[in-house]
């Protein structure tokens, strides 16, 4: 599934080949009027494109997976109670921090930023609870 940043200039995308192990890894690229394919890249993160929430139309988060064996692109249904990592990511200038891994090693499901960009919110997908992931 695609995630359009805030403005729709830029969708965020998941690609599984063999030469990644059919784990999926997210790619951006331009999504509006002349820009439509423009400044493609691999943004070097093995997750899904849906497990990522945008702050603005540049910065991003992205709950990565701690272990995708082979063939998780294929098979995403036996990764969904798969502890995450929370990652910022800047795609203007391609860096990618580790924020950790939140409190009691959840799998992050419909990941959001709150309000305030000082936290992020999600459901823990194997108990369905309700987690603030705080970013300050």
């Amino acid at each position: 599934i695609p995630n359009w940043s805030p403005s729709g200039q830029n969708i965020l995308y998941s690609v599984y080949s063999g030469n990644d192990g059919y784990r999926p890894t997210l790619w951006v690229s331009g999504a509006a009027g002349d820009t439509i394919n423009a400044n493609r890249r691999n943004l070097s993160l093995q997750t899904w494109a849906d497990k990522c929430a945008w702050q603005s139309d540049y910065i991003l988060y992205c709950a990565v997976p701690a272990n995708l064996n082979e063939g998780a692109g294929l098979q995403r249904n036996l990764f969904t109670n798969t502890q995450d990592y929370i990652y910022k990511v800047d795609i203007r200038s391609g860096s990618l921090t580790n924020l950790g891994q939140p409190d009691g090693t959840p799998s992050v499901n419909q990941l959001i930023v709150g309000p305030d960009n000082r936290a992020l919110f999600f459901n823990d997908q194997s108990t369905g609870k309700l987690i603030r992931f705080a970013l300050e």
